[in-house]
């Protein structure tokens, strides 16, 4: 009776045992998209492997939903560290050799050009491939303080800025309520909007603002006096006069997601542009480099703009249709079908709504919102059957450490929405800010059976980062409990915890 590997590792032996040239060569199968083979198929592979003999080996290629089981035909389950090694391409691409991948993918894109006859300028020096590259897609810098990348909102007065109106509106709303701490009159706001106003610098007033939200919710002192603080570290920041480490960091940390608000506020597509952000956006997974190319080169045709061709460069217009393509591609393909597709899918919804939500709230307290943490010990068994399918499907990506507590003696496990994800909800593509959730708010998103009360726990959240009562009651027969008798001060005055 032959065994299942006879001919596959001794025709091999044969030839080594018999030609001198071969002696010494290993002799490798390579095996590809197990995804594509049902669970009997896949015990053939799983027997190959267990008894892979030299001179030969076998590497096997799958998704991370694609491996159905581990065991042979005789019924042995391979274990791995023993008949197999287990290497996690793309989070090896991330982690460890994120420069040698930024190298390769593109070495492999110039050299896919090449092939296909689109590529005209043959003769430059492409020894710097990405560096080369990056000269054909257009992107633009945000400039000093964002000024290049606030142009469309200068031509405006500061007052007449949407993100001055709403402001304003929330100002009026916490004054009529009696929550807001030294406003006692229509002028108190004006000259609060004055004192943050940088007419130049747009997003200095989206800094300034978002700094009045945070000082004034925490501080005592009144709003207009916050204001006339801020606009005096604003003015020095500026003019370099002054060493304000805390309002140079506020602007570090905070001055994209802040740009993000104003181009939404002012109904501008959030730009996704540039080689660089391109490949940060693939995620380690050159498959998706080549997809988001695929739908930006279709785009450029479309709009007569020769890409690739000398001189020329593909618009950021181009670029950010096609990155929401490609993010919507992405979303399509990389979910399960059938039940299990339609509620990872829906918890992946609610996932990009909360995401979403949280970044374009007026006091977010994370950087560049996209993952989250929590005690999956404490979730439902649905949530945490969703989430390992989430991650199996490459939606989620499963941050390694997990998330460390300072004062607790705990890890918990943390999670990415995965890069490809983010222009679908004009999130970032940078992970900075990790949010840690209650096990309530992730059941609500991941099972089903929680789902209804997914809103409610929603705007619980988003209340608490929404001007000018920051979660605070706003019912008038309430009112009576705005004076604290101990402190003789306003106990929830909107601004102050």
């Amino acid at each position: 009776m032959v065994s299942p590997g006879k001919l596959v590792f001794d025709l091999p032996k044969i030839l080594s045992d018999n030609l001198p040239s071969l002696h010494n060569i290993l002799f490798l199968y390579l095996i590809d998209e197990l995804e594509n083979l049902k669970e009997e198929q896949q015990k053939y592979i799983q027997t190959l492997t267990r008894e892979t003999k030299p001179p030969c080996s076998i590497k096997t290629g799958s998704r991370l939903y694609g491996i159905l089981t581990m065991e042979t035909l005789s019924g042995e389950e391979n274990k791995q560290g023993a008949e197999y090694q287990k290497l996690f391409v793309d989070s090896f691409f991330r982690e460890k050799t994120k420069k040698g991948y930024n190298q390769f993918i593109s070495d492999l894109c110039l050299k896919r050009l090449e092939n296909s006859q689109i590529y005209a300028d043959l003769n430059s020096d492409s020894s710097n491939s990405q560096k080369f590259l990056s000269g054909y897609f257009e992107h633009n810098s945000i400039g000093k303080f964002g000024k290049n990348a606030t142009q469309f909102i200068q031509e405006k007065n500061s007052a007449d800025r949407e993100y001055f109106r709403k402001l304003r509106e929330k100002l009026l709303e916490g004054k009529k309520a009696g929550v807001t701490r030294g406003i006692n009159s229509d002028n108190d706001i004006d000259k609060i909007i004055e004192n943050l106003s940088v007419p130049e610098y747009p997003l200095l007033e989206k800094v300034n603002i978002h700094v009045f939200y945070q000082d004034g919710f925490d501080n005592k002192k009144s709003l207009l006096e916050i204001s006339k603080i801020i606009s005096t570290h604003c003015k020095e920041y500026i003019s370099g006069s002054s060493d304000n480490s805390d309002y140079s960091q506020k602007y570090a940390h905070w001055h994209r997601d802040l740009l993000a608000q104003l181009y939404k506020e002012h109904k501008k597509r959030i730009n996704y542009s540039g080689l660089k952000t391109l490949i940060d956006m693939s995620d380690g997974i050159p498959r998706n480099l080549l997809m988001i190319l695929k739908f930006i080169y279709e785009w450029a045709v479309f709009h007569d703009e020769k890409p690739f061709e000398e001189g020329a460069r593909i618009s950021i217009k181009s670029q950010i249709k096609g990155v929401k393509e490609a993010s919507e591609w992405f979303f399509e393909d990389a979910r399960p079908s059938r039940g299990k597709g339609k509620i990872v899918r829906d918890s992946i919804n609610r996932l990009g709504q909360f995401f979403k939500e949280f970044r374009y709230s007026d006091k977010p307290s994370e950087v560049s919102l996209n993952s989250f943490s929590v005690d999956l010990s404490q979730c439902s068994e649905q949530t945490q059957k969703t989430i390992e399918l989430a991650e199996k499907w490459s939606l989620l990506v499963s941050v390694s450490g997990g998330q460390k507590y300072k004062n607790e003696k705990k890890v918990t496990a943390k999670y990415q929405l995965n890069k490809m994800l983010s222009p679908r909800w004009d999130l970032s593509i940078a992970r900075r800010g990790t949010i840690p959730l209650t096990p309530e708010m992730v059941n609500s998103v991941f099972d089903p059976e929680y789902a209804k009360h997914f809103k409610e726990n929603l705007n619980k959240k988003i209340s608490r980062l929404t001007a000018p009562f920051f979660g605070k009651n706003r019912d008038k027969d309430e009112q009576s409990l705005k004076y604290s008798h101990k402190e003789d001060q306003l106990l929830f005055p909107g601004f102050q915890s």
